[in-house]
């Protein structure tokens, strides 16, 4: 039987050895704390070598988050910015505290993505041989082709997060 403990502690002093955990993961949550940097020093001291810190939420910052609230609710589009911070300063504060950032590839460099390995991803894996190498073959044809132009070819990555709730009926305030 698997046995799980919760405990109880604050973004900002986690209550964990140093090196602990292989992952931590934030959910919607940064934008709550009270000293959101001091939590991502706090998640490297806990992270083992090679360990990844996730941070998961809205960007309002971005222009990409489109809740019909905002247009409703007078007031909550500009309290949301200034409560959220802009992931351009989240990366920031990864970076002063030792982290690398997973972002833009720019050129050969993409090549060497572990996010771009087969097996890296549901979406790779579920590839053909065929089909996978053709992509890694129209990947570096691409990037012959900016190479023969002088210029630097650069692969972004932009993905939007949603979610989709659902309640028991008779359980939820909401009925």
């Amino acid at each position: 039987m698997l046995a799980i403990k919760l405990v109880q502690g604050c973004a900002e002093r986690l209550p964990f050895k140093n090196s602990f955990f292989d992952l931590v993961f934030c959910v919607n949550a940064i934008h709550h704390f009270d000293h959101p940097h001091m939590f991502i020093y706090e998640a490297y001291r806990v992270l083992s070598a090679y360990g990844t810190l996730a941070v998961i939420g809205t960007e309002p910052h971005g222009q990409k988050d489109s809740w019909y609230g905002f247009h409703f609710f007078e007031g909550t589009y500009e309290t949301d910015l200034k409560r959220f911070p802009a992931w351009e300063t989240v990366s920031d504060w990864m970076i002063q505290a030792g982290l690398r950032i997973i972002e833009i590839k720019r050129g050969r460099e993409v090549l060497k993505d572990p996010y771009l390995r087969k097996n890296a991803c549901s979406r790779l894996a579920l590839l053909s041989d065929e089909a996978y190498n053709a992509g890694l073959e129209s990947i570096e044809a691409a990037i012959a082709q900016a190479e023969a132009r002088g210029e630097t070819i650069v692969f972004r990555t932009d993905m939007l997060i949603s979610m989709l709730t659902g309640y028991k009926a008779g359980s939820s305030a909401v009925d």
